[in-house]
């Protein structure tokens, strides 16, 4: 008995232990579900704004022979106000001002980590792409050759699927690491950022919106527009008197009887916009690009020659004046500055000019025309009669002419109407960044024109005859094939200068005044491109 009773204070000091021990833990586990959690005071006084410039590329189409324009949005960053900077393909730039944020530091590390991974699915699929093709083209030998065909374009279908595949989970990607590179701004400005007193109440009520049900939405993407000082010195398109010399390295022919390249010269000048004169001069340095020449071809066959060979050259005078005329508010596409992304203009609002213009002009065309076996050339000239030493006589047959090369001589006049318009405007740039005068002087016309050739000739042709064990003989050949001396063409040209510097286009596509061809034959589309130098005359 007394054993047990000494047990008793033992036993009794156990329970009580264990029951603090109980209660203890009941009280620990309370307190730290109650207990707020700590988050890290702002820390940093740089306020950063995330917003997007838009730039336009344009670029050749090689294929297509049209040009092409690319829209693309760029990311800028602007530091407690400041005119935005451009902001680097891995946004290493916002790094320095994360270095005390690790939530925004997580974003732009996702936005990192999504471009690399939206590159290497961009290229990848092009990689395969490329080894689906040569596969194909491999085993398209190793297999029977009615299935071939079969074999090499399920490879290469495999292959573009491929591709494109790669292409739109690449820019899905993207979009997605734009997301996180808009959220570590929002997510640094909310809880990294000390804002200024005037503007602690709007950053607090606008930071709420960022964060829903535990998780970092982005916030809405901010599209920004350069903003430049200047001051207006001239906008006056009704009295736009320039003048200048235009020099046009190329002029391409697209002219079935005689596909070429040609350059030349010209000058032009514009009083009042009210009337304009343009004389312009080229000849051809790269003839008959689709056929053979006509010293190309072999000894052994009967053909014709011109008997002066020039080159084809033409030489245009186009004179317009205004018919009637009314002004338009537009806005001038100034030209600022070059950057890396290309050229940097702006918006300007001012008056252009656009009026209906009447046109008249004058062309000497001389051009050469390969006959191809199309043309059908005739001559007045008895057949040549070869006397054989037998006393007989043989008649050499003039097959090689619809082959032949001949010059034309045309005088065409020409006669239209046109949608003109002028533009004409200089501002001096005011801006810290940007200074200097900005100058613009432009002029297009929408024309369509009709033609008439009172005159055409042909110039005579060197006939060469093959005669068997004989030496090659020739002989000089009038033609008289007949002519289509009217025309029509539609086209569009344009004038842009600077101060003394600028470019001309003329794009023209038409029927042209010709010898007689079948099927359309005398159509034609002409290119030209020229550099021009000049300026403006002063009103007077």
């Amino acid at each position: 008995m007394k054993s047990c009773m000494k047990f008793i204070p033992a036993l009794m000091l156990v329970a009580v232990t264990f029951g603090a021990h109980a209660q203890s833990d009941s009280a620990l586990k309370s307190k730290i579900i109650a207990r707020p959690v700590k988050t890290k005071k702002p820390t940093s006084q740089v306020g950063l704004e995330l917003v997007y410039k838009t730039y336009t590329s344009s670029y050749y189409n090689f294929n297509s022979h049209t040009y092409s324009s690319n829209t693309y949005t760029k990311p800028f960053v602007r530091i407690n106000g400041a005119k935005p900077v451009a902001l680097d393909k891995k946004g290493e730039m916002l790094r320095k001002y994360y270095t005390k944020c690790p939530l925004a530091m997580a974003q732009l590390d996702e936005f990192r980590d999504k471009n690399k991974k939206a590159s290497r699915l961009f290229w990848g699929g092009f990689g395969a792409a490329g080894v689906m093709t040569i596969g194909g083209l491999v085993l398209s030998t190793k297999v029977p050759e009615d299935k071939s065909t079969a074999t090499f374009f399920a490879s290469f279908g495999v292959g573009v699927g491929t591709m494109l595949a790669g292409g739109i989970a690449s820019w899905i990607l993207h979009r997605r690491a734009d997301e996180h590179l808009r959220s570590s701004v929002d997510v640094y400005n909310r809880s990294c950022y000390i804002p200024p007193k005037p503007d602690s109440t709007q950053i607090a009520s606008t930071s709420s919106s960022f964060a829903t049900e535990g998780k970092v939405k982005a916030s809405p993407q901010k599209n920004y527009v350069d903003t430049v000082l200047y001051e207006l010195v001239r906008n006056e398109p009704a009295h736009s008197n320039l003048f200048g010399i235009s020099v046009h390295p190329v002029v391409v022919d697209a002219y079935k009887p005689n596909l070429s390249i040609s350059g030349g010269v010209g000058v032009f000048y514009t009083y009042r916009s009210a009337f304009g004169v343009s004389l312009n001069t080229q000849i051809g340095y790269l003839e008959n690009m689709d056929g053979i020449h006509g010293s190309d071809k072999p000894s052994y066959e009967s053909y014709g020659v011109p008997v002066k060979n020039r080159a084809s050259k033409r030489l245009e005078l186009q004179t317009k004046f205004t018919l009637h005329s009314w002004t338009k508010e537009i806005k001038y596409p100034m030209h600022i500055s070059y950057s890396r992304e290309g050229e940097m203009s702006g918006s300007v609002p001012g008056t252009m000019v656009r009026a209906i213009t009447g046109r008249l002009g004058f062309i000497h065309d001389l051009k050469k025309i390969e006959g191809n076996g199309m043309m059908p050339l005739e001559t007045s000239k008895t057949p040549y009669v070869l006397h054989m030493d037998d006393g007989t006589d043989q008649e050499l047959g003039r097959t090689g002419l619809k082959n032949s090369t001949v010059l034309l001589q045309s005088e065409v006049i020409t006669a239209g109407i046109a949608l003109s318009t002028f533009r004409d405007m200089k501002i001096n740039l005011k801006d810290e960044q940007y200074r200097g005068k900005r100058d613009l002087k432009a002029q297009t016309d929408l024309f369509i024109d009709v033609m008439y050739a009172p005159s055409m000739k042909y110039e005579d042709l060197l006939y060469s005859y093959h005669v068997y064990q004989a030496n090659q003989m020739y002989e000089i050949l009038p033609v008289t094939s007949s002519f289509s001396r009217t025309g029509a063409r539609v086209g569009y040209q344009s004038m842009s200068m600077g101060k003394f510097f600028g470019t001309k286009y003329i794009i023209e596509l038409g029927l042209r005044p010709g010898p007689t061809l079948p099927n359309s034959a005398n159509a034609y589309f002409q290119l030209t491109y020229g550099v021009i130098f000049g300026g403006r005359q002063n009103n007077f």
